[in-house]
């Protein structure tokens, strides 16, 4: 059997921007980031800093849709790709939870 390697890296930002339009604000700007497997990581910043921003694009929950620049892999695929594919799998009505929840 053919199994592709397993990347060490579980979730990847790739300058990832985020600007939003109505209210005129770039809330992230160039985000670099890679958490590899088993990695505990957490987001510390003042009020309006980005924290959740961040957090709903990875979910792709955000009031605006995904990020405006750069891309963002959970696994290898985009949280969108991700979201979709488990709505396809009717396991849930509404999925805003990353995969490790989900045990896929």
């Amino acid at each position: 059997m053919n199994q592709e390697p397993v990347s060490p890296v579980a979730i990847r930002f790739v300058n990832v921007r985020k600007h939003f339009r109505d209210r005129d604000v770039e809330a992230l700007g160039g985000i670099d980031l890679e958490v590899f497997q088993g990695e505990l990581v957490s987001l510390i910043g003042p009020s309006g800093s980005g924290k959740s921003t961040l957090l709903e694009l990875l979910g792709d929950i955000g009031d605006e849709g995904g990020p405006t620049e750069g891309t963002i892999f959970i696994d290898g695929k985009t949280p969108g790709r991700i979201k979709e594919r488990t709505r396809l799998r009717d396991r849930f009505p509404r999925i805003d939870l990353v995969p490790w929840y989900l045990g896929f």
